[in-house]
């Protein structure tokens, strides 16, 4: 789902599969609202589980396609490899916006988006 969200890939399923409880991301629940507010850009998506759900299923169906088409694409070279440094930009490039964001400020004052 990060992966789908960073790179702007919201893809709708086909035909959804209850496969994955949302009970059994708990854990990542924080992230999966996160990404569901910035996509509404309000807090009301909250009240609605199956529209967070959709939501966070999506950029997870983008994520995948684009790790499908890294593996089993044309481009030659090592998937591992390329998913890795991939993800290493990601995070680093995160970082980085993050650190300028709270430069010099109050972190319950600062406001930007990543």
């Amino acid at each position: 789902m990060a992966v789908g969200y960073r790179l702007k890939l919201r893809t709708p399923l086909g035909k959804p599969a209850k496969n994955i409880p949302f009970n059994a991301l708990k854990e990542r629940e924080w992230l999966i609202s996160a990404i569901a507010i910035a996509e509404t850009g309000g807090l009301d998506v909250l009240l609605s589980k199956p529209k967070v759900a959709r939501i966070a299923e999506e950029y997870a169906n983008g994520g995948l396609e684009h790790v499908k088409e890294v593996v089993f694409g044309e481009l030659p070279g090592d998937a591992v490899k390329k998913l890795e440094a991939e993800l290493k930009e990601m995070l680093s490039s995160t970082e980085a916006r993050l650190r300028e964001c709270f430069k010099g400020s109050d972190i319950q004052q600062a406001s930007c988006h990543t």
